[in-house]
């Protein structure tokens, strides 16, 4: 569903990507593994557009990807979604949960009420509740936001997120509850789900591990 071909990132002088090559299924939650400084963010990023300068390739169901998200189409943009590392920044402080979920959908056109519709069956979906549309994200924890940028990643029932060390900044508790919340969703609705984690133990409970050494894809040992 996700193919990724030959994709390299400098960053000047450095290769930071070096040649990476791999294959997402349909529901597939991937961990990308590796010490920091590893090119682990460097490659999600590439594949979700936030990089437009890598040389590569990256097919989405056969058909290849621009470099830059602002480049692709809204349909492509709702397919791959991303969701960032930290929660107390990744929200607009100044829109409601409710416009921050809904805001893919009205991009892509939705009429309001069925935006709103969708937005408060994926809150629930997230384990929030409807309720929590009319909040802001200052009234919410770290996991509760978190929550969110899921549900906002999700609501365009995409074929692809990839989640940048998503339970980073979360105590442990509340890290295993979004964590088990991604491994339900990739299983139960089809979507796959690269997971970009330092947490090795975390990482065996997916589908499968790519581990990044150096910017080159090497052997995981467990």
């Amino acid at each position: 569903m996700i193919k990724v071909e030959n994709l390299v990132k400098t960053f000047g002088a450095k290769r930071a990507v070096d040649d990476v090559s791999f294959d997402i299924g349909r529901g597939e939650c991937v961990a990308l593994v590796g010490e920091s400084g590893s090119g682990k963010t460097t490659v999600s990023r590439s594949i979700g557009g936030l990089h437009r300068e890598w040389t590569g390739e990256v097919l989405l169901d056969g058909t290849p990807l621009a470099r830059s998200a602002r480049q692709r189409p809204v349909e492509q943009r709702l397919r791959v979604q991303y969701v960032f590392q930290n929660p107390y920044s990744s929200l607009h402080p100044r829109r409601t949960i409710g416009d921050s979920v809904a805001r893919p959908l009205r991009i892509a056109g939705a009429s309001a009420a069925d935006a709103r519709t969708a937005t408060f069956e994926m809150l629930e979906r997230v384990s929030l509740t409807a309720a929590y549309a009319n909040r802001y994200p200052d009234q919410l924890s770290g996991g509760e936001r978190q929550r969110v940028a899921v549900a906002r990643a999700l609501v365009g029932n995409p074929a692809c997120v990839l989640a940048d060390e998503p339970t980073g900044n979360l105590d442990a508790e509340t890290a295993d509850s979004v964590f088990d919340l991604m491994l339900e969703i990739a299983r139960e609705q089809g979507t796959a789900f690269v997971i970009v984690t330092h947490d090795p133990v975390r990482a065996q409970r997916c589908d499968r591990i790519l581990h990044l050494e150096r910017g080159v894809l090497k052997p995981f040992a467990q």
